[in-house]
């Protein structure tokens, strides 16, 4: 019997038939920019949309309110911020002043956080 995951099968959505949706227009002057930069739009099927509008939002929305939470500790300066956002496994380097947000590297591995420290830094100057 063949157990591999057929991709086509209605259990994954079907076949890729649609634009996946981008961030809503309500979501442009907060965490709206992380999500167009996280995931940009593609071929997807239904399922891969759905979970990119609840997953994918909820990612969005955590690295949004550490931003914020960021900006707040830290207060105004004459250049911009950068930090390095993390939530499970995942690094992003990220600007407390502006929407900018990196690549995304391993959060497990100290080099790579490292890296996206230095490219925060980058952004900074």
């Amino acid at each position: 019997m063949n157990h591999e995951i057929n991709p086509e099968s209605q259990l994954y959505g079907g076949p890729r038939t649609q634009w996946s949706d981008p961030a809503p227009p309500e979501a442009r002057s907060s965490w709206g920019p992380y999500f167009d930069r996280i995931f940009p739009r593609s071929w997807t099927n239904s399922y891969g949309n759905y979970k990119r509008q609840t997953t994918g939002v909820n990612h969005a929305r955590l690295l949004w309110s550490e931003r914020e939470r960021l900006r707040q500790w830290a207060r105004q300066s004459d250049y911009h911020r950068g930090v390095v956002l993390i939530v499970p496994e995942v690094a992003y380097p990220a600007c407390l002043d502006c929407a900018w947000l990196g690549i995304s590297t391993s959060a497990t591995d100290p080099r790579k956080v490292r890296r996206a420290s230095r490219s925060a830094k980058r952004h900074g100057r």
